[in-house]
């Protein structure tokens, strides 16, 4: 079983507090005893955005669903989990071109999704991953300093924070 970021965080605060630990899942627990040598104390935790804070990719698919539709191509689930999840849009677009002859530019492409992607945010935000604003706020709560990276663009992320109301829990 694949144990998150947010249940690992969890386990090495919840390491840290020595509380609720019946509470976690048993993976976690596992791991909880596995790092009894982890140094117990955490200064600072920088967060990724997409797949860690945020459970971007079943959007990202259902966009480019959407954006690949009218060209005539079917992106099963199955086929993007296991090909296009992760992988940075101009990449996708790349090879979403070559392997079914589209008549566009892979910049043609990127841009149409770009484009999709920014009507979807100005609606509403990505989802927060399960668990993430119950561990922001434990993480918070012990004074551990937070920062959100990603590789996307910025606007993704700030859009996320306004939308979930989390622009006061992260310094960068």
């Amino acid at each position: 079983q694949r144990v998150g970021a947010f249940e690992l965080l969890d386990c090495r605060l919840q390491r840290c507090e020595r509380r609720s630990l019946s509470a976690l899942p048993p993976s976690v627990s596992f791991l909880l005893h596995a790092m009894a040598d982890a140094s117990p104390t955490l200064q600072a935790v920088l967060f990724d955005h997409d797949g860690t804070l945020v459970d971007s990719e079943p959007v990202h698919l259902q966009l480019w669903q959407q954006v690949l539709a009218p060209l005539g191509v079917h992106l099963d689930t199955a086929s993007y989990r296991a090909h296009r999840a992760g992988t940075p849009t101009p990449a996708n677009a790349q090879v979403l071109v070559q392997r079914y002859g589209l008549k566009m530019s892979p910049a043609e492409l990127t841009h149409a999704k770009h484009q999709a992607t920014v009507r979807w945010l100005a609606e509403r935000p990505f989802p927060l991953m399960r668990h993430a604003r119950e561990v922001l706020q434990r993480l918070r709560d012990a004074g551990v300093r937070l920062a959100i990276v990603t590789g996307a663009e910025a606007a993704g992320a700030q859009r996320t924070l306004h939308g979930h109301g989390l622009e006061d829990v992260f310094e960068v």
